[in-house]
């Protein structure tokens, strides 16, 4: 007799989410071609079947691919440069046939290996943007898995990223949609002054003139629930006050920024205060200008713990962003975009509040 599968080391009501995921979140429909990536180690398999197994029974078409972190360091220690250069041609004429791109992310984001030479490192980069390229103007949602990776990537305990995580998963997507879409027509039919309030009597004013309003609901991050826009930034004038914020495991408290016209003209704290200067100064381009307000809907957390991953969608947190905004309709150029989590929010537009 064959012998059983050996037990998942992913928690059971992850791999269950999976139904609901696929059909409510990524909308999966009859007949689409779905390319489904694991960006994670082979013992992270089991998710993999349960997406793909779903979308099967939904009539669509997937294709199975394992980008193994330990794959890829032996693929860049061991392949000659030349070759590293060349991209797969198969891969650049195959993505036209691929209608979703899903990534499941049981992996640290930023997969670095240290040893590896900046040359190769650059290489392979440049060779892959013919297929990153064509992936990234396509349908992709990413997925995050709690790995322990992930876990050391984020500076938690495996068992707090693994509660956040599933409960921000598991939400009611068609009411998620609906809160997110209310919040930025809200937004947009009002197009004059907003007015971020925030504690000890901190007050910034913006302008959203003809810029879009962004909603991540699900249909290319997961977790999701984030309403994100980017002001004129020259029309940025005020205060915010900051109670906590954490950068690279260290938590500038009591902080408070003054912006002019967009750009940061000020700001003092009452602990680490240095760190969060260092962290603007040493970045390039507009570090310091203004890059946006996001406001978190997802009802499955709530509060601001120090985790950049999913602090930011919880239900009544409220952000501002420094640094670059282009994704977002901005004009700021810069390797930095740093969420800013904003004490006792309110959000204020013509005089009405809108968060509060």
């Amino acid at each position: 007799m064959p012998s059983e599968p050996n037990e998942s080391i992913l928690p059971k009501k992850l791999l269950e989410l999976a139904p609901r995921l696929v059909r409510e979140a990524i909308r999966i429909k009859e007949g689409q071609v779905v390319e489904v990536t694991l960006t994670g180690e082979r013992r992270y398999l089991d998710i993999l079947d349960e997406f793909t197994l779903e979308i099967s029974r939904l009539g669509a078409h997937p294709t199975i691919r394992l980008n193994s972190p330990t794959y890829r360091r032996r693929f860049m220690e061991t392949v000659p440069e030349d070759y590293l250069r060349k991209p797969p041609p198969q891969m650049v004429k195959w993505i036209d046939d691929i209608d979703r791109h899903i990534n499941l992310l049981a992996d640290t984001p930023d997969f670095n290996p240290m040893h590896i030479s900046q040359k190769k490192m650059r290489y392979h980069r440049e060779a892959q943007k013919k297929i990153t390229g064509k992936i990234q103007q396509r349908n992709v949602t990413t997925i995050c898995i709690p790995t322990v990776e992930l876990a050391n990537f984020c500076g938690f305990a495996l068992e707090t990223i693994e509660y956040r995580l599933i409960s921000s998963l598991n939400v009611d997507y068609s009411e998620l949609r609906r809160d997110c879409r209310h919040l930025a027509e809200e937004i947009r039919r009002k197009k004059q002054t907003i007015t971020l309030c925030s504690g000890n009597g901190a007050e910034l004013t913006c302008c959203l003139g003809d810029r879009q309003v962004w909603i991540e609901d699900g249909r290319h991050e997961l977790p999701a629930g984030l309403v994100f826009f980017a002001p004129q930034e020259n029309t940025v004038n005020g205060s915010v006050f900051i109670d906590k914020l954490n950068v690279s495991g260290r938590l500038v408290q009591n902080m408070m920024l003054i912006f002019e016209n967009g750009r940061l003209k000020h700001s003092e704290a009452e602990d680490n205060h240095r760190v969060f200067i260092d962290l603007v100064k040493k970045s390039y381009g507009d570090s310091e200008v203004f890059a946006g307000i996001g406001m978190g809907l997802n009802p499955g957390i709530d509060g601001y713990i120090g985790c950049d991953l999913l602090d930011f969608i919880a239900k009544g947190v409220v952000h501002i962003g420094m640094g670059s905004n282009l994704l977002y309709g901005g004009s700021n150029f810069s390797d930095l975009f740093l969420r800013i989590p904003v004490a006792d929010p309110r959000l204020r537009i013509n005089g009405d509040f809108v968060i509060s």
